[in-house]
């Protein structure tokens, strides 16, 4: 039996303890009957969930969710390796590195949308510092972990990148790291 976790509520603003709640449910049931799919670690990736006053801790929840997505991803590149082998899985991580790569290699301050001076945006300095780290990884020099890529944080400035492209092409290079590492 599958335990669900139990999280502290925060003084402020929190997650919603209801959406928490019912994805967990979702999980453990998809745990117990590892057959059939209700998650698939994409959608933990993506979620949005709402806040609300005296909602459950963010960062417990946030620790829970990359728990629960690295246990997907590990699930799904499994089943992925058994019924279309090693040399596909290796042809989607290819596939994903190609896709990366071209924004990588571009010039700083370049990789991304600019939004207006009257928007807010990711610091492109920080982003971009982000993105070489990703380039010596991806050329095979040191390794960047996928924790590193979830906890990266971003100030918002104006006249900074995109934060929407720059979210999507972060997900898609945790999706790439998780098909590298995954055993």
């Amino acid at each position: 039996m599958v335990e669900t976790p139990r999280f502290s509520n925060a003084a402020g603003m929190g997650y919603n303890p209801q959406q928490v709640d019912a994805l967990l449910e979702r999980a453990k049931a998809q745990y117990e009957s590892p057959d059939q799919i209700l998650l698939r670690a994409s959608d933990l990736r993506g979620l949005r969930l709402d806040l609300v006053r005296g909602g459950y801790s963010i960062s417990q929840v946030d620790a829970a969710l990359d728990n629960l997505e690295d246990h997907f991803i590990s699930a799904e590149v499994i089943a992925f390796r058994q019924r279309f082998g090693e040399p596909e899985l290796a042809r989607r991580f290819e596939e994903l590195q190609q896709a990366l790569l071209p924004r990588l290699r571009r010039a700083k301050v370049k990789r991304f949308t600019k939004v207006s001076w009257l928007s807010r945006g990711y610091e492109r300095k920080k982003v971009d510092e982000l993105c070489d780290q990703l380039v010596v990884h991806f050329n095979g020099g040191a390794k960047v972990r996928v924790a590193q890529v979830r906890r990266a944080q971003f100030t918002a400035t104006r006249s900074g990148y995109s934060m929407p492209q720059v979210d999507s092409f972060l997900d898609k290079v945790i999706e790439a790291l998780q098909l590298e590492i995954t055993d």
